[in-house]
């Protein structure tokens, strides 16, 4: 017999005999099993087991949605199709962790004296290459222990996610536990709503809270429906945050709280932005986090189960119970009112935020974070009292409606990156000059009592500047106007803003924002290439005319001059603006006429032009090839215009 034969008849055996003395890892009692016959048909038909080919399926999702229940529900429904052997092999990561990733191997030829010395996994899957074997892996958390096991990633291919249950499916599930019966007693109907709200479709918590309140009266219930939030660790939390306990490093792992606590429902990139001034390197932990089902990023959002972030407060909260002076993240506005009035506050604490309705006061010490030495996210949102320190390891502040005139100057400001402070009283950043080496982001918009900005040099690696709607502004520092980092000016509503710099050159510049500065009636000059600015929006602005050496702005994709009423002729140096692709200028009533060159604007998708007094297009008009929107009524086209551009004026 050959080697090849040998291991492959002792693998045979060797399944058979663990298998059938593995106790089966699930109990599939008919309360588990609401909704999994669609589950396991789905799974079934990405094994495809009409095939000879190898299939592996990885089944994804967060904890205490099902994926165990689902695994064995499917090795019933299908062990009797492989006669060559099939195998469970229950809690890998728990195994891998004792006892290496060699565990689950061991498991199986630890019996069979004579392949003691084979090499590991590949000696395994090269054994069993002609047979046809189920294996179930479950509580896998790493691919090295399924390399372990398989030898070969290239073998997951596809991956099946588990989902909340629905609605319908929720209810069936919760009934089955909580009365033994497929509905409730009208009794319990509103009582039931409200658990159902608080599982969100979560099998776990349906199946442990229905167990919990089985054969319990109506009192029993609306006593643990007041109390939901504080369900015993064991028996919801502690099986929930395996993934954060075991699968996480610690930089991700304060990613996650920092979601739970104060970014669950922001937009991913300014969350990205903010997590990233930590030096946590967001891109990456929110992938991970992806990973383990511990957030879900939907439209462009960062999203979580209740549950999930009540284990995450849990975490945090646990560390010094019902002292929240001590807790590392403050987010809960009673326990921040009570930290903040009775000043207990304590260097442990790293973020806080405080979310206040209108017309609600708070008086606390100008010196409440004064022993927050390590305080490094500040959120503040309706807080009407001013502050008088703020502590210099502070990263990120964002305060809406800040209520003084400037920042303290005790705040030396060395770590911020970050600076937000939209409808605020703000007359200026600060009363005196302040070298800023950090700060990237400034959002004062609708600060419409600020009348001075800083000198822009003291704030050297400064990306966004957004000043939005800040109607007392008149003009900008002259600094701004050769700064080497910016990439995002915001002026937008600035309705007095009089004057930007003659001259200027950004050269990192992406996208500039003058729209409704009404009393702006001169563009800079451009000196020098700025080859990054790829949007400029000038609508609604007072200017007359576009300076000559608009044609440095090479990447230029799009000119917004909508509503420029004193706006009168556009400069042939437009036309050499090769990638623009929108050009708006409707409305711009004293516009009469536009460059004979037109039509050297190859890439021009939109061209938008209601609204002027331009009668008559050049004849180079019909070489726009690519455009495919047109506004412009009242505008004739040349007599002997193409075909491919009377489409346009039919």
């Amino acid at each position: 017999m050959s080697m090849h034969r040998y291991e492959a008849k002792v693998i045979q055996e060797l399944v058979k005999e663990v298998f059938s003395k593995l106790d089966h890892p699930v109990s599939n009692d008919q309360e588990d099993l609401v909704g999994i016959e669609s589950r396991v048909d789905e799974v079934k038909s990405l094994l495809e087991l009409g095939t000879d080919d190898v299939r592996f399926i990885g089944i994804w999702g967060m904890g205490g949605i099902g994926k165990t229940t689902l695994a064995s529900a499917l090795f019933d429904n299908i062990v009797h199709q492989f006669t060559d052997g099939a195998i469970f092999l229950p809690e890998v990561r728990e195994k891998s962790k004792k006892y290496g990733l060699e565990s689950p191997q061991e498991i199986m030829i630890s019996k069979i004296q004579s392949l003691r010395d084979l090499n590991g996994g590949h000696s395994v899957s090269r054994a069993a290459w002609s047979k046809k074997v189920l294996v179930v892996l479950d509580d896998v958390d790493s691919m090295d222990q399924v390399n372990a096991l398989a030898g070969n990633r290239d073998w997951f291919a596809k991956i099946y996610e588990v989902r909340l249950l629905s609605a319908t499916k929720s209810v069936e599930l919760f009934n089955l536990n909580a009365f033994r019966k497929g509905h409730h007693p009208k009794e319990f109907e509103k009582l039931s709503a409200l658990v159902l709200e608080f599982a969100g479709g979560l099998p776990l918590a349906l199946i442990v809270l229905g167990k919990l309140l089985y054969d319990r009266d109506a009192e029993t219930w609306k006593s643990a429906v007041d109390r939901l939030k504080d369900i015993p660790e064991d028996d919801i939390i502690g099986k929930l945050r395996v993934s954060f306990d075991h699968g996480l490093k610690r930089v991700e792992q304060d990613i996650f709280l920092d979601i739970a606590c104060f970014f669950k429902g922001e937009e991913e990139d300014y969350a990205k932005r903010v997590l990233g001034s930590f030096d946590f390197y967001p891109g990456i932990g929110l992938r991970v986090l992806v990973e383990k089902s511990l957030i879900v990023i939907s439209n462009g959002k960062l999203q979580m189960h209740d549950l999930i972030q009540e284990m995450g407060w849990h975490i945090v909260r646990q560390v010094h119970p019902r002292q929240p002076g001590k807790y590392n993240r403050l987010w809960d506005p009673q326990e921040v009112h009570d930290v903040l009035t009775q000043n207990t506050g304590t260097e442990a604490v790293e973020g806080l935020q405080l979310v206040l309705p209108e017309a609600t006061y708070v008086e606390f010490s100008s010196d409440a974070l004064r022993k927050m030495d390590s305080l490094r996210l500040l959120q503040f949102h309706g807080v009407s009292q001013g502050i008088e320190y703020f502590p210099n390891q502070l990263r990120w502040l964002y305060w809406h409606r800040y209520p003084s005139k400037s920042l303290p100057p005790s705040f030396e400001a060395a770590n911020l990156v970050g600076l937000e402070m939209p409808f605020s009283r703000l007359e200026q950043i600060w009363a005196k000059r302040k070298r800023v080496n950090k700060l990237e982001f400034i959002d004062l918009s609708h600060s419409q009592k600020l009348i001075q900005t800083p000198d822009f040099r003291d704030i050297p690696n400064l990306q966004k500047l957004v000043l939005e709607q800040c109607t007392s502004l008149k003009q900008v520092d002259q600094s701004i106007a050769f700064h080497d980092k910016l990439v995002l000016l915001n002026l937008g509503g600035c309705t007095n803003l009089r004057r930007l710099p003659d001259n200027i050159q950004l050269v990192s510049l992406e996208k500039l924002v003058l729209s409704d500065c009404k009393r702006l009636d001169r563009f800079p000059d451009i000196q020098g290439d700025m080859d990054r600015l790829s949007e400029l929006y000038l609508d609604g602005t007072a200017i007359k005319e576009l300076p000559l050496s608009i044609e440095r702005l090479k990447h230029l994709k799009l000119i917004d001059l909508s509503t420029c009423k004193f706006l009168r002729s556009l400069p042939s140096s437009i036309c050499s603006l090769h990638s623009l692709r929108i050009l708006r200028f409707y409305g711009c009533s004293k516009l009469s006429k536009l460059p004979e060159n037109l039509g050297n604007l190859g890439r021009l998708e939109e061209l938008h032009a209601d609204g002027t007094a331009v009668i008559q297009l050049p004849p180079s008009f019909e070489l726009l090839k690519n455009l495919k929107i047109l506004y412009f009524r009242g505008c004739k086209p040349q007599s002997s215009i193409s075909p491919f551009l009377h489409q346009f004026f039919k």
